[in-house]
């Protein structure tokens, strides 16, 4: 009987050994587990940082560009009166003639031009006036075309 008690005797000791080490070691599914845990909440942080960047980046970008045609219900301040003139010919509010003319005010008698296309602090490019107006100068009116001339004689060389 000694025999069978030595071998019972045996066999909770290695019980017991194997309840301790499992005790004493965590589960590593449970480590596996709170590690995917972690690292799912980080990638969303990351996810999240990158989207909130691009959007910043973009609302910049179109802030910058001075587009007045935004989504609906919002307008984005122009701080061009070439932009906002260009603008409203695009739109086929004004007549070729009237851009022609709205854009030689700009550039020759700024303070002559409609409030409503005036800004406080004007982004003024000659070099973006003599583009634009030659880009229409054939569809000007002959008497304008002179009137344009008159006011700005160096515009002949650039056509």
């Amino acid at each position: 009987m000694k025999k069978n008690a030595y071998i019972e005797e045996k066999r909770r000791h290695d019980v017991v050994s194997s309840m301790a080490k499992k005790l004493a070691t965590p589960d590593q599914t449970m480590v596996f587990s709170e590690a995917k845990k972690r690292s799912h909440k980080l990638t969303l942080i990351a996810s999240s940082v990158v989207f909130i960047v691009i959007m910043i980046v973009v609302g910049v970008t179109y802030t910058l560009k001075g587009s007045t045609g935004g989504p609906e219900g919002v307008s984005v301040q122009v701080n061009s009166p070439v932009q906002k003139i260009t603008d409203v010919y695009h739109r086929e509010e004004i007549s070729v003639e009237q851009y022609s003319m709205l854009l030689t005010d700009v550039l020759v008698r700024y303070d002559s031009l409609p409030e409503h296309y005036r800004v406080e602090a004007p982004l003024i490019d000659p070099e973006e006036i003599y583009q634009k107006l030659a880009r229409v100068w054939p569809l000007v009116d002959v008497e304008i075309r002179n009137t344009i001339l008159k006011d700005i004689p160096q515009l002949e060389s650039r056509l």
